[in-house]
C-alpha cells in the first residue's frame, strides 16, 4: 500500500511538473485572451501576420480566422470595402486573392498596352472604387459591358473621347449596383468571378512574382562612393546594362528565384551594407587587399552562409564576421607574391597568373594549408627552371620549337598542348612532377631531360652538317668540269664555223665531233686533273678538217646489188 501509495504521488508529481512546463513555455502572446489578442493584431501588417501564424495552432487560428483583421487589410491596402465573402473560406483567401490578381495585373500591364489585356484579370479591380491606373479611368463600350456584366440599356451616357465613345470607372461601377440593387449583391456577383479564375491567377503568379524581382534587383546600387564594389551583385556591372546580359551573382539568383527567407528585400539590403562596411575597413586597415580581392570576399561570404540564408536572415554583422579567413587568406597570398619586390611580382607572381592557377582557388575557398604550399611549389619551381635558361640561354638556339615553348610558356606547363613532339611531352611532364614536389632529385631529373634532347639535337645537326659538306664538294666539281667542256666546245665551233656549207652539213658534223670531244675530255677528268690533260691536247689544224670534210662530200653511195 504505501509503495502504490507513493507511485500515486510520483505521479501526480510529474504530471503537475509537466503542465507548470507547458505553461512556461507558452509565449505572452498565447496567454492573452482572444480580445486582446485580436486588438494587438490588428495593427500588425500582412506579412507580420502570415509569419506569426506560423509560430502556434493557436496563433494561427487568430491570426487566419480572424475577419476583422483581414477586413481592415483590405481596405487599408487594396481601398476596399469587403462586406461578404461569397465562396471562398474566409476573409485571407480573398486578400491573398486579390493581392495575387493585382500583381500578374500590373506586370502583365507594364510589358503591354491596357487594350490586349484579358477582360478576367479586371475582375478584381471591380471591388475598388477607383480604377488600377491614370489609363483606366475611361473605358471603351464593349470592355464595360463585359467587365461589369451590364447591358445597352443599363449603361450610362458615354462621353465622346475622339471618335470613341468612352465610359467613366465610377459610371460605370454605380450602374452596376444599381443593377444588382445592394452593394452586397454586387459583391458577391464578383466573388463569384474572382473564384473561377483562381486557378489561371495561380499559375501566372510565380513567374511574374519572379519578374518583379528581377526588376527589382537591377536597380539596386551600392551607391557612388562604392562603385567598385558593383560586381558583388551582378557580373561584369562595368559595361552598360542595355548592351550586356544580366547576369546577377548567386545572392541576386537565389532572390529572384525565391529561394531566399521571407525577408528577401531585407536580406538584400543586409548584405548591401555588408559589402560598404567591409569596403570601408579595407581603406583603413586592410591595405594589402585589392578592390577584386575585396568583391570576391564578398561573394564567398554569402555563398558560405546561403544554406543559412534560405531559413533565417542574416544580420550584416554576422557577414562581417564570417568574412574575416578569406580576408586573411586573401593578405597570405598577396604577402608572398611581394615578399621579394614588386617587380620580382609582376614578372613571376603577378595576380593574373597566381589566380589562374587551380591550388589558389582551392586554398582561399577551404583554407587548406597544402593548396598554398603546392601554389609555392609551382611558381617558386618556374623561377628556378627560368633561372637556370637564363644562365644557358644559348641552349635555347640549340632545341627545337615545341620543346622551347614548354620552358618558355609559363602559363601551359602542366596543359598538355596539341602540337608537341615526344621530346615536348615527357620534358612537360617531367616538368609536372618536379612542380608538384618540389624536390632536388625532380629539378636534376628536369635538367637532364632538357641536357639529353640539347645532345640528340646537336648529334643530328653534325650528321646533317657533314652530308651538307659531301653534297658541296661534289657539286663544286660538277661545276667545274660543265665549265671547262662548255668552253671547249665554243672554241671548236669557231673553227668549223668558217667552213660550213650552204646546206649546213659542215656545221652539224663539226658540233658531232666537238660533242665526242667533250665526252673523252670528262671520262679522262676522273684519273686526271682536267687542266693538265687541256695542256696536252694536240691541236687540229683547219686543213685537216677540210680534208676530212673534202672526204665526206666525195663519198658515194653504192648501188644496190642486183636480183638474183
Amino acid at each position: 500500500m504505501n509503495m502504490s501509495s507513493c507511485e500515486n504521488e510520483d505521479e501526480t508529481c510529474t504530471s503537475e511538473q509537466l503542465e507548470r512546463k507547458t505553461v512556461e513555455k507558452r509565449s505572452a502572446l498565447e496567454a492573452l485572451s482572444p480580445e486582446v489578442l485580436g486588438l494587438i493584431l490588428e495593427f500588425l501588417p500582412a506579412k507580420t501576420l502570415l509569419h506569426l501564424s506560423e509560430t502556434s495552432r493557436k496563433l494561427h487560428s487568430e491570426c487566419i480566422g480572424n475577419s476583422g483583421i483581414w477586413k481592415g487589410l483590405l481596405k487599408n491596402d487594396f481601398h476596399i470595402s469587403i462586406l461578404v465573402k461569397g465562396q471562398f473560406a474566409n476573409y485571407h483567401n480573398i486578400y491573398a486573392m486579390i493581392y495575387k490578381s493585382q500583381l500578374v495585373f500590373e506586370e502583365r500591364n507594364h510589358v503591354t498596352f491596357s487594350g490586349m489585356l484579358p477582360d478576367w484579370m479586371f475582375t478584381w479591380c471591380t471591388l475598388c472604387s477607383s480604377p488600377p491606373g491614370a489609363r483606366f479611368y475611361f473605358l471603351p463600350v464593349g470592355r464595360t459591358k463585359k467587365i461589369w456584366g451590364l447591358t445597352d440599356d443599363e449603361l450610362p451616357t458615354p462621353e465622346l473621347n475622339g471618335h470613341r465613345r468612352n465610359i467613366g470607372w465610377s459610371e460605370a461601377r454605380e450602374a452596376a449596383v444599381i443593377k444588382w440593387q445592394t452593394e452586397s449583391c454586387f459583391q458577391e456577383q464578383v466573388l463569384k468571378k474572382l473564384f473561377r479564375v483562381v486557378k489561371k491567377v495561380e499559375s501566372l503568379f510565380p513567374e511574374e512574382a519572379r519578374n518583379r524581382r528581377m526588376r527589382l534587383f537591377k536597380t539596386l546600387r551600392l551607391g557612388e562612393k562604392y562603385s567598385a564594389m558593383e560586381d558583388v551583385l551582378v557580373k561584369n556591372r562595368s559595361t552598360p546594362t542595355y548592351l550586356s546580359y544580366f547576369q546577377p551573382q548567386l545572392i541576386g539568383e537565389h532572390y529572384i528565384n525565391g529561394k531566399l527567407h521571407r525577408f528577401g528585400r531585407k536580406q538584400l539590403r543586409e548584405y548591401i551594407k555588408f559589402a560598404r562596411r567591409l569596403y570601408d575597413d579595407s581603406k583603413s586597415k586592410l591595405e594589402e587587399v585589392s578592390e577584386a580581392d575585396l568583391v570576391d570576399c564578398v561573394l564567398l561570404t554569402y555563398k558560405d552562409l546561403s544554406r543559412r540564408a534560405e531559413n533565417h536572415l542574416i544580420k550584416w554583422k554576422i557577414f562581417l564576421d564570417s568574412s574575416h579567413k578569406f580576408v586573411t587568406r586573401h593578405q597570405k597570398v598577396w604577402k608572398w607574391q611581394n615578399e621579394k619586390g614588386v617587380c620580382h611580382q609582376v614578372q613571376n607572381r603577378s595576380t593574373e597568373r597566381v589566380q589562374a592557377n587551380k591550388a589558389y582557388r582551392e586554398y582561399i575557398n577551404s583554407g587548406d594549408v597544402c593548396k598554398f604550399r603546392l601554389l609555392r611549389r609551382h611558381f617558386e619551381g618556374l623561377e628556378k627552371i627560368s633561372e637556370w635558361i637564363s644562365m644557358n640561354s644559348w641552349i635555347l638556339d640549340v632545341l627545337d620549337t615545341p620543346v622551347r615553348e614548354t620552358l618558355v610558356d609559363r602559363d601551359n606547363v602542366v596543359i598538355p598542348l596539341p602540337g608537341r613532339n615526344n621530346d615536348a611531352k615527357d620534358l612537360q611532364r617531367k616538368m609536372s612532377i618536379y612542380l608538384v614536389s618540389g624536390k632536388e632529385q625532380d629539378f636534376r631529373m628536369v635538367l637532364s631531360a632538357i641536357v639529353s634532347i640539347a645532345k640528340n639535337r646537336l648529334r643530328r645537326s653534325a650528321n646533317l652538317l657533314g652530308e651538307l659538306e659531301g653534297l658541296i664538294r661534289n657539286e663544286n666539281a660538277n661545276l667545274l668540269v660543265s665549265v671547262e667542256t662548255e668552253v671547249f666546245v665554243k672554241d671548236i665551233y669557231k673553227v668549223t664555223s668558217a667552213h660550213v656549207d650552204e646546206k649546213g652539213f659542215g656545221k652539224r658534223r663539226g658540233m658531232k665531233s666537238a660533242r665526242r670531244q667533250a665526252r673523252k675530255r670528262t671520262r679522262s677528268s676522273k684519273h686526271a686533273s682536267f687542266h693538265k690533260e687541256n695542256e696536252q691536247l694536240p691541236k687540229k689544224s683547219v686543213e685537216e678538217l677540210n680534208d676530212k670534210i673534202d672526204d665526206r662530200n666525195n663519198f658515194e653511195v653504192p648501188s644496190k646489188k642486183p636480183k638474183l
